[in-house]
C-alpha cells in the first residue's frame, strides 16, 4: 500500500528506480470480519524532508475493527531516482552490485543441499499456525541449510481464479513480496522432520523494491535467497534477496527482519525460554502517598506496618 501511494504522489514516477522502506513495524495483523472478505483500510503519508532526488515520507496503514482505527503498520519511505553519480560512472557501480548479489545467491544456492518439496513445505506451516492460501503458496524449488534458504517464488500465482477485470497495475504483487518472507521459515529448518515455532514479521529494518521487473507479463518468476536467520529470531544479519531470473538484475533487497513468536510449539533449545523478549514480566504496584486521603494512608501504612512485623514504622 505505502509503495503504490508515494508511486501515486511522487513527482516524474517515469525517473523512480526503486522504492526504499526503513524502520518498518508490524504492530498489528490484518483482519477480515467473519463471513467477509473486505476491509476498511487507511493510509497516512506525511512528507518529512525533501531533496532533489529523494523525498523521504512517514506511513502509517491502519484497519477499522469494531468502529475503531488499529494501526497494522508504520514506518518511512522514499523514492529513489537516477541520480548524477550513476551518469558519471556510466553505471559501474550499479553494474558491480549486481554481480555482488549475484554471486551471493549462486554461493547460497550451492550452499544449501537439502530440499523440501512446496507442498510439503506449506503442510509443514500449516500445522505450526500459518495456512496459507493458494494464491500465496508461492515458494517451490526450495532448498535450506539451518540458516540460509533458496527458492523460486512465482510472481503469478495470485491470478489463478481472478476475474480479468479484476487486475490492477501495480509495482510488486503482495503475494511476490510474501513468499520472499517466507523464506524465512526453511532457512531455519536443519531437516525436513523439525518444527518451528509459529512466527510473524515484526520489525524490518531496510527494505528496496524496484520499481521495474516484478509485475511485467513475461515474469513468471524470482531467484530468492534468505540468510543469516537464527533460532533466536534477532534481526542481526538477516538478509534477504530477489533477482531477475534472466538478467540476475536486483528486484528486492531486504535487511534486518525480526521475527517473533506467537504462542504454539517453541524452539527445542532448552534457553529459548530466556531468549524471548520479556518487556513487561514483573509488576509492583505502589500508591502515589500525595494523592492518598488520610484514612487511606493510614490504611496503607498499617498494611506495610503488618508485612514488616516486628519492624514498626516510626
Amino acid at each position: 500500500m505505502a509503495i503504490e501511494a508515494i508511486h501515486q504522489v511522487a513527482h516524474a514516477p517515469h525517473l523512480i528506480t526503486g522504492y526504499r522502506l526503513t524502520d518498518v513495524k508490524f504492530t498489528t495483523a490484518l483482519r477480515s470480519l467473519a463471513g467477509s472478505d473486505e476491509f476498511e483500510t487507511q493510509l497516512y503519508l506525511r512528507p518529512l524532508e525533501s531533496s532533489k532526488e529523494n523525498s523521504l515520507n512517514e506511513f502509517r496503514i491502519c484497519t477499522l475493527e469494531n468502529g475503531h482505527w488499529v494501526e497494522n503498520c508504520r514506518g518511512t519511505i522514499s523514492a529513489e531516482r537516477i541520480t548524477e553519480d550513476v551518469e558519471v560512472d556510466c553505471g559501474k557501480e550499479a553494474k558491480e552490485e549486481r554481480q555482488l548479489y549475484s554471486m551471493l545467491y549462486e554461493t547460497g544456492y550451492k550452499k544449501c543441499k537439502t530440499t523440501i518439496a512446496s507442498k510439503q513445505l506449506y503442510e509443514r506451516l500449516e500445522k505450526i499456525g500459518l495456512s496459507y492460501g493458494p494464491a500465496f503458496q508461492v515458494l517451490d524449488d526450495v532448498r535450506f541449510d539451518g540458516r540460509s534458504a533458496t527458492g523460486r517464488v512465482k510472481l503469478r500465482q495470485w491470478t489463478v481464479g481472478v476475474i480479468e477485470n479484476h487486475y490492477q497495475k501495480h509495482i510488486v504483487h503482495p503475494t511476490a513480496l510474501d513468499g520472499l518472507f517466507q523464506l524465512a521459515f526453511p532457512a531455519l529448518i536443519r531437516d525436513v522432520e523439525r518444527n518451528l515455532p509459529t512466527m510473524v514479521p515484526d520489525r524490518l529494518q531496510n527494505l528496496w523494491i524496484s520499481s521495474r521487473g516484478l509485475s511485467e507479463a513475461g515474469s513468471e518468476y524470482v531467484q530468492a535467497y534468505a540468510a543469516g536467520f537464527s533460532e533466536d529470531m534477532s534481526a542481526d544479519g538477516t538478509f534477504m534477496l530477489a533477482l531477475d531470473a534472466a538478467s540476475k538484475e536486483p528486484l528486492i533487497v531486504a535487511r534486518g527482519l525480526q521475527t517473533v513468536a506467537v504462542g504454539g510449539r517453541q524452539l527445542s533449545s532448552s534457553s529459548d525460554t530466556e531468549r524471548c523478549r520479556r518487556l513487561c514480566y514483573s509488576f509492583t504496584w505502589k500508591p502515589d502517598i500525595d494523592l492518598l486521603s488520610q484514612q487511606e494512608l493510614r490504611a496503607y501504612c498499617k498494611a506495610i506496618e503488618n508485612e514488616n512485623s516486628g519492624f514498626p514504622l516510626t
